[in-house]
């Protein structure tokens, strides 16, 4: 079953944040104020009504409407307006750097990864290659790369932010614990999980110098540490530090708050993976609870809940209950997304595994076409998520007794993860096909 559990930041404070810088000095200023407020529509109409018409202006409104669709979840209105403002100011690096974020959120490598590298290559000609800010190019070119499971390169790119940073501010900084964090993420999707502990654990230690042990830095740091242990099976282990963070969040925000809500999630998968569904499910029903308040019914992170839940019901073996949940989900990401991006790949996945299980294996494969079909335009043919779909299209072949086209499929799925270098998957895969009866 395909799932994802959020362990990152909110972006809402970072957006907001880059939305005042930009509106300094300039008319645009008031729009400020309805920013502050929440009042996103009524500063869209102000800046609507601007006239400005010099290039720089210009785009600096064009950043700023970028910055507040974002916030709406309309990426694709803030994608129009980042692109528009990269275009009018093509050596503000800023501007390009955040073109690519919002095409990295809309699973846009390709684009994302021109952006990123037009901003390193503005900020290598300002700055030289040892400023700080050649660092979080450098890291950014790591996560879209990371995005398309091209862990090997991403973690090039790491090493590369680490190195300048270790440079720049020493160890003990809170971007080298960053860079290490990323690190370890990627070491983790890479299978090697000791070695993400290990890079979890100096992050973690690190920030506990720096911020001490309440600070919000320290809970996302427990957090991921507990999915390094997760990931090898230690749940009891991760859940201790998942609760640690969770402490921390609550004391920080509140139970209402959207990174409270992410530890509940990871708590629910923890206690799932344990079989414990009934508690799995009431961590769930909590983030779910919460981020409906915060967001309302039309947002990604409810989406993610709704899949969870409808993962834990699957394992209750509550079938309908499951294809509800997952339907839901997919009719939200649907409509923030389109077909093409990774989280409605996971929504058709997840659907094909309730109908394989429920035995209507025409219907599953017809899901898990479809999973792959969104996943083939997302990343290419040799993503490690590839190699996930088409083993499940194998297995729902495996049940229909059709051995050679569920070896085929299995055998594409081992064949990316070679490529990919995931030991720890190539060994799973082929203990599959070594399942499939000789014909």
């Amino acid at each position: 079953l395909a799932e994802r559990s959020e362990t990152e930041e909110q972006a809402i404070p970072e957006t907001l944040g880059k939305l005042k810088e930009a509106v300094q000095g300039t008319e645009l200023e008031k729009a400020e104020n309805l920013i502050e407020i929440g009042d996103l529509d009524g500063a869209l109409k102000l800046l609507d009504q601007t006239q400005n018409k010099e290039t720089d202006l210009l785009a600096k409104t064009h950043f700023v409407k970028a910055g507040i669709y974002k916030l709406q979840i309309k990426y694709e209105k803030a994608r129009e307006h980042y692109e528009e403002a990269a275009r009018l100011a093509p050596q503000h690096s800023l501007y390009l750097n955040e073109a690519g974020f919002i095409l990295d959120t809309l699973s846009q490598y390709d684009q994302a990864m021109k952006f990123y590298e037009k901003a390193l290559e503005c900020d290598l000609k300002t700055y030289g290659p040892r400023h700080s800010k050649i660092a979080i190019r450098w890291n950014n070119l790591g996560a879209a790369l990371y995005s398309q499971g091209q862990y090997d390169k991403a973690i090039e790119y790491y090493e590369k932010a680490l190195e300048s940073d270790l440079k720049t501010y020493g160890p003990g900084h809170p971007q080298v614990a960053i860079r290490r964090n990323n690190l370890g993420a990627a070491w983790k999707a890479k299978g090697k999980y000791d070695k993400a502990i290990d890079y979890f654990e100096k992050a973690l230690e690190s920030d506990l110098k720096t911020f001490g042990p309440w600070h919000p830095k320290v809970a996302i740091r427990w957090n991921n540490l507990g999915t390094g242990w997760d990931s090898k099976g230690q749940y009891g282990k991760a859940i201790g530090y998942y609760e640690k963070a969770l402490k921390i969040d609550i004391q920080t925000y509140g139970p209402g708050h959207p990174q409270v809500a992410i530890r509940w999630n990871n708590l629910g998968t923890a206690w799932k993976a344990k079989g414990q569904y009934g508690k799995a499910i009431g961590y769930y029903e909590k983030a779910l609870e919460s981020d409906l308040k915060t967001y309302g019914p039309e947002h990604p992170s409810v989406a993610r809940d709704w899949n969870n839940l409808g993962g834990a019901w699957l394992e209750k073996r509550e079938y309908d209950k499951a294809i509800e949940y997952f339907k839901k989900s997919l009719e939200s990401n649907l409509k923030t997304y389109g077909s093409e991006h990774p989280d409605v790949a996971i929504n058709w996945n997840n659907l094909g595994e309730v109908w394989r299980v429920k035995g209507d294996y025409d219907k599953a494969n017809d899901y898990y076409g479809k999973a792959l079909e969104s996943a083939l335009k997302t990343y290419g043919s040799e993503h490690p998520q590839l190699a996930i779909y088409w083993n499940n299209l194998g297995l729902a072949w495996l049940a229909k007794e059709d051995y050679k086209k569920a070896r085929e499929y299995m055998e594409k799925a081992l064949d990316i993860f070679h490529k990919a270098g995931l030991e720890h998957m190539v060994k799973k895969q082929e203990d599959n096909l070594r399942n499939i009866p000789e014909e």
